[in-house]
């Protein structure tokens, strides 16, 4: 089963009830607890449209190959506030299911903000 992330008006995911969906979203809210005052500090700079991200978590929980997939009316300085987000988060390190799951291999990641 899936349920719906809604702790932002900005972002909303739906991610599966399972250690790895568990997993992605203890990330995506970790991302928005360093997103939130960075966002509330240059709102003034903010347009309306959306970015997608996608970056990879290895077990250890350490962020590589951030990088944008989509951004569409949002401005430069959003694109830069959710990079450094991402890249500010401390993230846990992965569950033994999780990595399991994964055979090894690094969690890849998309996020979408939407303004």
């Amino acid at each position: 089963p899936l349920y719906s992330s809604a702790a932002s008006d900005v972002y909303k995911r739906q991610v599966e009830d399972s250690p790895l969906g568990r997993y992605q979203e203890t990330i995506f809210r970790l991302i928005e607890r360093e997103w939130q005052p960075r966002h509330f500090k240059f709102r003034v700079h903010s347009a309306p449209g959306h970015i997608t991200i996608r970056f990879l978590v290895d077990a250890k929980g350490k962020v590589s190959g951030r990088r944008q997939v989509e951004m569409r009316g949002a401005s430069d300085m959003q694109r830069a506030i959710i990079l450094d987000s991402i890249q500010a988060s401390k993230f846990p390190v992965m569950p033994i299911e999780v990595s399991k799951e994964l055979d090894g291999e690094l969690l890849e990641l998309n996020i979408t903000f939407n303004y």
